[in-house]
């Protein structure tokens, strides 16, 4: 800090070199002042310097968030890729297990085909078999009412 307040300037010290240089008290005055203010914009103060440095801290712990955040993410992307992964692994169960059941079912209507031809076949024949039990009854009983009326005229 200088006498004038400004960190790093001088301002008597330079306004007496100019003085020594032959610029008249005034202007140098003016130029130390005009001097003292351009660079007292420029100069951070302490209280500036731990602003910045606060900052930089939370900048520092929101980096270090945003880190755990990501490695967070890459997990839970990670997790999702093993969900779908057995997903697919199911799906393709599934589509097995479809398959055999269509095949099965498709094995149970071939026997149940088989099955009902046999069993159409046998009530024909049971059919075919009443319709010669019933034309014989027929000409039975009609061979007993002729030999009545033979008998009985």
């Amino acid at each position: 800090m200088t006498a004038t307040g400004t960190p790093g300037f001088d301002t008597l010290a330079f306004a007496r070199r100019l003085k020594a240089a032959g610029v008249d008290e005034i202007h140098a005055e003016a130029h130390a002042e005009a001097v003292r203010d351009a660079v007292a914009e420029g100069v951070a103060s302490k209280a500036d310097v731990a602003d910045i440095k606060t900052d930089i801290a939370n900048l520092k712990t929101d980096v270090t968030d945003l880190k755990t955040g990501v490695a967070n993410l890459k997990t839970d992307v990670a997790d999702i890729k093993t969900d779908i992964a057995n997903l697919k692994t199911d799906v393709a169960g599934l589509k097995t297990d479809a398959a055999d059941l269509k095949t099965g079912i498709v094995n149970l209507e071939t026997r149940l085909d088989a099955k009902i031809a046999r069993l159409d076949a046998k009530i024909d024949a049971v059919a075919d078999k009443s319709m010669l039990r019933l034309g014989g009854l027929v000409i039975a009983v009609g061979g007993l009412i002729v030999a009545a009326l033979k008998l009985f005229p």
